[in-house]
């Protein structure tokens, strides 16, 4: 029961998150609205950071990582611009 209602709140929390990125997007740009979705988010993965103990990182994770940043910020801005310019449904 526990994952079922983790799952739910997930679901309503990312169609809010929808929601209001759309009505944001009345008076700022997808740009602006996709960084604010990031600035909200970062606080929480620098405290899930600094709890959570380092493991070995191998010579290709920062190019990795670099490469899953840059592919992010091109999804999240693509995410915006489709949701400015269709319809939730």
């Amino acid at each position: 029961m526990g994952w079922f209602g983790l799952a739910l709140v997930t679901a309503c929390a990312e169609a809010a998150k929808d929601l209001v990125s759309k009505r944001t997007m009345r008076s700022a740009s997808p740009s602006v609205v996709a960084w604010g979705l990031v600035t909200v988010a970062a606080p929480f993965l620098v405290v899930a950071a600094l709890l959570t103990p380092l493991p070995t990182l191998g010579p290709l994770f920062l190019p990795a990582m670099g490469a899953t940043i840059c592919l992010y910020v091109v999804a999240v801005l693509l995410y915006m611009k489709a949701l400015q310019a269709a319809d939730l449904s």
